[in-house]
């Protein structure tokens, strides 16, 4: 999907959206829902921080609307413990290793990775799933790969955006004091070698 062309707000997309924000969503999270609307099965990659779990609240929302059945997962307990209390949803069902929305990058996980895979191969083909992901390399091998296996299409919705800007700083205390002295810009926030530092 194209995240490059401005979107309108969601109530213009979809009437009686089943969900609202206070806050104008971004070009990918509005098409990540324009996805779920259409029931079809989203990845969405995008930073850290950048709101992937706008597109999870959605798909629990539209799930509870529909009156279906929702399996929120995440690789964390704290995040997991996190969304339960979020979400405050009647019937939320958190599981490890079974997936509505979960965070896709585990597939790569060398220890867990094949369970992530399994799961995702046998779930029955009506199941729609959301992925979201901070850190897959190859999202579209990856979209192709599972849409082929599960004989569905998978849309992928990526952005580059970045919310939070990155920045690196060199540490060079050495007396386990803290001080500003220590601390150097390396990187900015443009991606900026800073010589000086």
């Amino acid at each position: 999907e194209d995240t490059t062309c401005e979107l309108p707000p969601l109530t213009e997309l979809v009437d009686n959206p089943a969900f609202n924000w206070e806050f104008e969503l971004d070009t990918f999270q509005k098409q990540a829902i324009l996805c779920l609307e259409r029931n079809q099965t989203v990845f969405v990659a995008a930073h850290t921080s950048a709101g992937k779990t706008v597109v999870a609240e959605y798909a629990c929302a539209l799930c509870r609307r529909r009156g279906t059945r929702v399996i929120y997962t995440s690789p964390i307990k704290a995040l997991s413990n996190q969304k339960f209390y979020d979400f405050s949803a009647q019937n939320v069902y958190m599981y490890t290793y079974i997936s509505l929305s979960l965070q896709v990058h585990y597939v790569n996980d060398v220890e867990r990775g094949h369970i992530w895979e399994q799961i995702m191969i046998m779930l029955p083909k009506h199941v729609l799933l959301v992925m979201l992901s901070a850190t897959v390399p190859n999202k579209l091998d990856f979209a192709d790969w599972l849409g082929r296996v599960r004989g569905t299409e998978v849309h992928v919705v990526a952005t580059n955006k970045r919310p939070v800007p990155l920045e690196h700083f060199l540490f060079t205390g050495m007396d386990g004091q803290r001080s500003k002295d220590h601390l150097h810009l390396i990187v900015d926030q443009a991606g900026q070698f800073n010589l000086p530092g």
